[in-house]
Formats: structure tokens, C-alpha cells, sequence
């Protein structure tokens, strides 16, 4: 089952990516972006060879790490009583 959901996630994060190249405007913005911090731009075939070398471990070790409860802040906000 877990297979499954992780290959499909897979192909949802690499169709949005498709579906964004699509749109020139949005592009040439991302591409600017790239060029502006990294100095260079990666191709579609770069980004999906990225994004298909991410195993299910390495999601679940930084899913652990950013939602540790010592790493999780609560803001609670309360009405002021009345005078």
C-alpha cells in the first residue's frame, strides 16, 4: 500500500511540474529565480531524475525530523476580557 501511494505521489509532484512548464509566464519567473540562485537552470530530465532518487525512507527521516515535538510551536491566541 505504501508502495503504491509513494509512486503515486511520484507522478502527481512530476505532472504538476509538467503542468507549470506550461504556463510561459510562471516559467520564465522560475527560470529567473534559478538563474539568479544557483547561476544555472535544470532541464525537466534533471528534476525528475531528482525528484525519482527521493526514497521513502529519506521522506519519513525528514518528516520525523520537521515534526518532532520539540521542533513544533503553538500560538494560541485568547479574547481579552472585558473591563
Amino acid at each position: 500500500m505504501v508502495f503504491v501511494t509513494f509512486s503515486l505521489l511520484y507522478l502527481r509532484v512530476l505532472g504538476q511540474i509538467a503542468l507549470a512548464q506550461e504556463h510561459r509566464g510562471g516559467l520564465m519567473l522560475s527560470i529567473g529565480k534559478s538563474l539568479l540562485h544557483f547561476d544555472r537552470v535544470d532541464s525537466f530530465e534533471e528534476i525528475q531524475a531528482e525528484i525519482e532518487g527521493i526514497t521513502a525512507t529519506e521522506i519519513q527521516q525528514t518528516a520525523q525530523r520537521v515534526f518532532a515535538p520539540e521542533n513544533i510551536n503553538t500560538l494560541a491566541y485568547f479574547p481579552e476580557k472585558e473591563k
